[in-house]
């Protein structure tokens, strides 16, 4: 069907409530509904969050983490990377090093879907807080399937996509911004069209998007998260969880 309605603009405004209520994002907190897959969106945080006098921490554990940094090294950030072994798990020892060290952000995958180690998130929260750190998850391979409250992290920006625990075809990403990276958005000069997030947060008002996106993935969005919603967050999480111990 065709997208500039009001019918379609309501579908999306009820995409973004529920994705924020799920997520248990703050209510000033905005969804960005960008086409493209979970790496477009990765993408579109480090260009529209951080500039050149920036300095950030990149967790860097496979091939995810290591995208991030991929990432910082094109768009010529300023940045460290925190490089873990197969399969290591992030501690208080690797962060200790960073403490009180002017660093502005910091990235993190919360599962490196690579290597299936879940970090440490509170851990993750502390460390941001104490040093006043923006803070980017992204939770693509873990929304839905393991426990994450984007509030109680104090994540300011959350990565998701539409292939993983949502269950709906690739090809669209989902970024969830606070009012703190809103305003980074607003106040950074990017340097491209399609991926300037400052259009889609001024469409998104009123439930549209700048540009053409995957219209029957968006309807399948809302009717999987409608459904979730009458069955309960908890209960599709417990449901994984018991899929994984099977197998």
């Amino acid at each position: 069907p065709y997208f500039r309605t009001d019918e379609f603009s309501k579908l999306m405004l009820e995409n973004e409530m529920l994705l924020k209520k799920f997520l248990n994002a703050s209510d000033t907190s905005r969804v960005v509904f960008l086409t493209g897959s979970g790496t477009a969106a990765m993408e579109a945080v480090v260009m529209n969050l951080f500039d050149k006098k920036d300095k950030v921490l990149v967790v860097n554990g496979g091939v995810f983490g290591n995208r991030f940094k991929e990432l910082c090294d094109i768009h010529e950030l300023n940045y460290w990377e925190i490089r873990l072994d197969y399969g290591e798990p992030l501690t208080e020892k690797h962060l200790k090093p960073y403490e009180n060290k002017g660093f502005t952000g910091f990235l993190i995958n919360v599962h490196e879907t690579s290597t299936g180690v879940l970090y440490d998130m509170s851990l993750v929260s502390s460390f941001c807080l104490r040093n006043n750190l923006l803070l980017v998850a992204d939770a693509i391979s873990s929304f839905l399937a393991d426990h994450y409250n984007m509030s109680q992290y104090g994540v300011n920006a959350t990565i998701l996509s539409s292939q993983k625990a949502i269950a709906l075809p690739p090809g669209m990403s989902f970024i969830i911004l606070d009012e703190k990276s809103q305003e980074k958005v607003k106040n950074n000069r990017v340097r491209s069209l399609y991926f300037d997030l400052k259009n889609y947060l001024k469409d998104g008002e009123r439930g549209q998007t700048p540009y053409t996106p995957s219209v029957s993935t968006l309807i399948q969005l809302r009717k999987m998260l409608q459904k979730i919603d009458e069955t309960g967050v908890d209960n599709l999480i417990n449901n994984v969880a018991s899929l994984a111990q099977d197998f």
